[in-house]
């Protein structure tokens, strides 16, 4: 009896069983957070609470309404293949927040499984992981938002893992295919993450001049990967830049001019981002660890240690080194560094999942695993405890107002406003933003036509669009609701129909 118990603890004590377990325990942690409110300490931008019914916003309109219209807001035309991604959920489960959410977060912490599952190294790797990393506050809070930096950040990560994977007996093609794919796909989801094209070929680079050799086998999988991520490159200016080359430059030219700092300001710059961005509370620990585990990782590049660590370290070193770009940029909300705090969380793990690991393969030095389990410990610590700091922080007014506007019918007019969709997941009312001097600031009484304008008292959230037209929009209210989502306030008109 005993020796049947052993063999069953034996069959289930392994870290696969372990890494589902944690996995299971990761997504019952999302469940509290899925109706709720962005955090309100997650970004000073309204760009968490805006951002996701903007960014589904125009594939509601195409399944309520059957046009797709492209012009309505610039997040399509950024984002492509996350829009393409969300309408499946979206025409299969139905309009809400819960859904797109979902949709973000089940498959894209399967991709990392995926591609982990048959290397022990990767599977032990995410066990330490999931706790440092995926827990970590900023990542969590993104993590659960239907927003394509996260899917874009583990297509990334993924393809990293992939590189680090033994060729074995697979065909080098197939790997090349693989990478190239991952990488692709973290910019086809949203166009900004295309600073990540360089890494493929600047690992390329790295292993023809370690290796010398153009036939082998990891320099020709690199090498053929970088071929495959040029070609869908190419097919992406073809089939999508080129058609919308007159609106795309157009969003284009926005979205970058005015973002950098000078060339003169850059060192205050950057003294700035280190003391109130990267040493503010809820980052400070992954920032110090990261300035100690760093150059450990880079010495333990030149001792006996793993070569998935090399490969994964050499990796995660270049893609923070092309995350650094964003250092640069005057506007910096939350969500844009949301990759590089991975980035910097993900190489705190590794280095101290090697340690352990080195330590515990040595008798003479096992004394020594009491540091790795403590930094482990000590940054799990800060983690639950930034968990339920936010677990008690949550408020639903988000919910509240679509529940509100789900009451009623619109018919064919619009519900206009930045935060139009993300106030409207329950209802068919088409829905777009007003931005002023950049979209649907025109003609907004007189054809557009809306039944309800959603907006902000002091019109920030459209660069006044309306004010600067002389719309006084309360005057041409049947009635007005006030509503307030963390430090936001709102108030939804009820436009005459004249």
């Amino acid at each position: 009896m005993n020796q049947n118990k052993s063999n069953i603890l034996r069959k289930y004590l392994t870290p696969k069983w372990g890494l589902l377990l944690l996995g299971l325990i990761y997504f019952s942690l999302q469940i509290p957070f899925i109706k709720a409110d962005p955090d309100i300490q997650i970004s000073w931008s309204r760009g968490a609470n805006t951002d996701e019914g903007l960014h589904a916003s125009q594939i509601r309109n195409f399944i309520n309404h059957g046009n797709l219209g492209l012009q309505e807001s610039d997040n399509f035309i950024k984002t492509p293949l996350f829009g393409a991604f969300l309408f499946a959920p979206i025409a299969l489960f139905g309009s809400s927040l819960s859904v797109a959410r979902w949709a973000v977060i089940f498959p894209f912490l399967l991709l990392v499984f995926w591609v982990s599952w048959k290397n022990p190294y990767h599977v032990k790797l995410l066990l330490f992981f999931i706790p440092m990393v995926f827990l970590e506050y900023h990542v969590f809070t993104f993590s659960h938002f239907s927003l394509a930096e996260m899917p874009s950040t583990i297509f990334i990560f993924s393809g990293i893992l992939l590189f680090a994977q033994p060729l074995k007996n697979n065909p080098f093609w197939k790997r090349a295919i693989g990478l190239a794919l991952l990488f692709s796909l973290a910019y086809l989801f949203k166009i900004q993450f295309l600073y990540i094209i360089p890494v493929l070929p600047l690992l390329l680079l790295a292993y023809f001049f370690r290796k010398r050799d153009r036939e082998n086998i990891h320099v020709k999988t690199l090498l053929w990967s970088s071929v495959f991520m040029a070609l869908i490159f190419l097919v992406y200016i073809l089939a999508w830049y080129l058609p919308n080359q007159e609106f795309y430059n157009y969003v284009m030219i926005d979205q970058t001019t005015n973002r950098f700092a000078y060339y003169f300001d850059l060192p205050d710059h950057l003294r700035w981002i280190n003391k109130n961005i990267f040493l503010e509370k809820k980052l400070q620990p992954v920032t110090i660890l990261f300035y100690f585990s760093f150059p450990v990782g880079v010495l333990l590049l030149f001792r006996k240690t793993s070569t998935f660590y090399k490969k994964i370290f050499l990796g995660l070193s270049l893609w923070l080194f092309l995350e650094f770009h964003k250092l640069t940029m005057m506007y910096l909300p939350t969500r844009y560094l949301v990759s590089l705090i991975f980035c910097m969380a993900a190489i705190n793990s590794l280095v101290i999942f090697e340690i352990f690991r080195l330590l515990s393969l040595e008798k003479k030095h096992q004394r020594w695993i009491l540091i790795p389990s403590l930094l482990f410990a000590i940054v799990l610590f800060f983690n639950l405890n930034n968990y339920q700091n936010t677990y008690e922080r949550r408020t639903f007014d988000i919910r509240k107002i679509n529940q509100y506007l789900a009451q009623y019918e619109f018919g064919d007019r619009p519900i206009i406003g930045a935060w139009a969709p993300s106030l409207t997941w329950k209802t068919t009312a088409k829905t777009y933003p007003v931005w002023g001097e950049y979209f649907n600031d025109e003609n907004i009484l007189t054809k557009q036509k809306p039944a309800v304008i959603i907006s902000e008292l002091d019109e920030s959230d459209s660069s006044q669009a309306y004010q600067s037209q002389n719309i006084q929009i309360d005057q041409h209210a049947d009635s007005i609701r006030y509503f307030q989502i963390h430090n936001f306030k709102l108030k939804v008109l009820w436009m005459k129909n004249d």
